[in-house]
C-alpha cells in the first residue's frame, strides 16, 4: 500500500541533510525507487540486499581458472502484508527467468519472519513516548526502519499483544554496518526508560492494548 500523508510525515521529520548522510555512509550516492526520500525507501519500502558473493578463487595473485560453481546469500526486508515463502517464490522465479540455459541453480531458505507494522497511535506507544519525554530532553520522536527480528510477529500473533521495539542508539551506531558501534551512556539511559515506561504500565496509564 502507499504511505499515508502521516507516516510521511513521521519519517520525513526523521530524515538527515545529504551531506551528513554522505558523511555517515561513505558512498558517494543513494539509490532506490523514483517518487520517495532516502527515509522513505529505508524506513518504509521492501528491500532486496545481497548480503555476499562468492565463487572462484579469490587468495592472493593470479590464477586463470573458471569457477565451476558461484553463489550468493542474500536478504528481503518485508512490509506490512507480505509473506516470507511468497516472497521467497518470487525471487526465486524471477532468477529461474532470467539465468542463461548454461547453468543449474540450487535455492535454500535458511530462514524468515513475518513483518510487523506498529500502530503509533496505541495507548502502548504513547506511555513509551510519555516514559522517553520524562528522561530525554527535547521532543519524542518516533522513527519507521526495518529490522530482523522475527519474534516481534510471533509474539503480537501468538501473545495477541503489541510489541514495539525501543531504540537507544543514534544516527551514528551504523547498525549491522562495517562500523557499528554503541555508546554505553545510551545503554544506562536505556535500562533507565525502561522502567519509567513500566511504571507507566503500573500506574494503569496503558488503558488498552
Amino acid at each position: 500500500r502507499q504511505l499515508s500523508s502521516q507516516e510521511r510525515e513521521l519519517l520525513a521529520a526523521g530524515e538527515i541533510s545529504d551531506e551528513a548522510w554522505h558523511t555517515l555512509v561513505g558512498a558517494p550516492a543513494d539509490c532506490g525507487d523514483a517518487g520517495y526520500s532516502r527515509v522513505e525507501r529505508t524506513g518504509a519500502r521492501p528491500t532486496l540486499e545481497i548480503n555476499g558473493i562468492y565463487g572462484g578463487y579469490s587468495g592472493d595473485g593470479l590464477k586463470t581458472v573458471i569457477p565451476a560453481r558461484a553463489g550468493a546469500k542474500v536478504s528481503c526486508r518485508l512490509v506490512a502484508r507480505q509473506r516470507p515463502q511468497r516472497v521467497y517464490d518470487l525471487v526465486c522465479d524471477y532468477i529461474r527467468a532470467i539465468a542463461p540455459p548454461t547453468v543449474t541453480l540450487e535455492f535454500n531458505l535458511l530462514g524468515s519472519g513475518d513483518p510487523v507494522e506498529i500502530d503509533v497511535s496505541s495507548p502502548v506507544v504513547q506511555a513509551l513516548q510519555r516514559a522517553f519525554g520524562l528522561h530525554w530532553p527535547g521532543p519524542v520522536g518516533l522513527r519507521r526502519t526495518g529490522g530482523s527480528v522475527p519474534i516481534i510477529a510471533m509474539f503480537s500473533e501468538v501473545l495477541g499483544l503489541p510489541s514495539v521495539p525501543l531504540g537507544f542508539a543514534t544516527s551514528a551506531s551504523g547498525i549491522h554496518g562495517p562500523n557499528e558501534n554503541y555508546r554505553v551512556d545510551m545503554l544506562f539511559k536505556g535500562i533507565d526508560t525502561t522502567v519509567l515506561f513500566l511504571q507507566e504500565i503500573a500506574r494503569g496509564n496503558v488503558a488498552s492494548g
